[in-house]
Formats: structure tokens, sequence, C-alpha cells
């Protein structure tokens, strides 16, 4: 999993998302294949044949706005940087569609919205989501 606190100008199609405190990414295996043979326990043989990658965006109460629609499609974009300076400052893209909005509430975080979305690869072979270095 790859997490990033309070990533700049996240947008998905032509909406920015305010208000942005945390945004994560997972990969995930959906159709794993495990192998056995009769000499023991253990498995002989895996294979992860199916993967999601699902992106989880984390906005602050007050900067909301308006949320996009579940089944929406759209070109998912935000630039982090590993610390307070633009060294080695990434843009990352990958287009998705959004499977859930939710709203949390917790003690340390107050009410947070949360955003699920799972990355669309255009050929089904390619890594859906793709990162280049900006500064």
């Amino acid at each position: 999993m790859s997490l990033w606190l309070n990533p700049d100008m996240v947008t998905f199609g032509e909406q920015r998302l305010e208000g942005v405190t945390a945004l994560y990414l997972q990969r995930k295996s959906e159709r794993l294949v495990v192998e056995r043979s009769d000499a023991g326990p253990h498995a002989t043989f895996a294979d992860a044949i199916g993967r999601r990658v699902e992106i989880i965006v984390e906005r602050s109460a007050g900067a909301w706005g308006e949320s996009p629609t579940i089944g929406a499609e759209a070109l998912l974009r935000f630039e982090v940087a590993a610390g307070a300076s633009d060294a080695g400052r990434m843009r990352i893209s990958t287009t998705v569609v959004l499977v859930s909005i939710s709203e949390e509430l917790s003690l340390k975080k107050g009410a947070t919205e949360v955003l699920r979305f799972v990355a669309v690869s255009a050929d089904g072979a390619t890594d859906p989501v793709t990162a280049e270095v900006v500064r």
C-alpha cells in the first residue's frame, strides 16, 4: 500500500477535489490460484492472476464541496513530494471509476469523506497507474 498525506492538486476529470488529507493506493489479488501436492500441507504453486488497484481519497469535512457521481469514470491526477521541498515531486495519474462515497467520524480526524475508486487499465495488461517526475 502507498500512502500520501496532503497531496497537491487532486483532480477527478475537470473537477478539483478540495481538502484532500490522505490518498491511499492498494493493490489486491481478486483471483488467486493456489495448488498443493499430496506430499504435504503447504502450497506448491500460487499465482495472482486477477488484480485490482484501489485508490482511496479522504477529504476533511469543511472542504467537501460537490462530490463526483458514483459510477463516473475520469482521469484522477495528483502531485506529491517526499518532503516540504519540491525535490522529487511526482505526478500520479490513472483512469478510475468511483465505486463508493462514505462519511466517517472519529475523535482523531473529525468528519471525513471517503471516496473509493477502482483503477482501469487501457488494455488489461498495462499497469493503470502512471507516475512521472515533474521537478
